[in-house]
């Protein structure tokens, strides 16, 4: 993937879901790549189709430290999934105390 981004390509190019390298970094709990495509700047707000943004995703499946990581990295805390949901009403509704600290600090 380096070789890839050192080379110009796309770092936001989504595929036919509008998954982007970091949405499917994130989707996949891939730490690694989450740090490489957060340090080339990545836009962390571009949602895929069905309108989910990296930190929504990262939410839901209580990925604690790429939350984190994407939070370091510039992601709005305040954005909103199709359905109204915010990151931390996300973390609320799964009872994640860990979540909910990292979200209002």
């Amino acid at each position: 993937a380096r070789l890839l981004i050192e080379g110009g390509a796309n770092k936001s190019a989504g595929n036919r879901d509008n998954n982007t390298p970091l949405n499917l970094a994130v989707s996949k709990n891939d730490i690694k790549m989450v740090k490489l495509l957060l340090e080339q700047k990545v836009d962390t707000e571009i949602a895929n189709k069905i309108q989910d943004v990296p930190l929504i995703v990262a939410t839901w499946n209580e990925y604690i430290e790429i939350v984190s990581l994407l939070i370091d990295g510039g992601a709005n805390k305040n954005v909103k999934n199709k359905d109204g949901n915010t990151p931390l009403s996300l973390a609320v509704h799964k009872n994640n105390a860990a979540l909910v600290k990292l979200l209002i600090s």
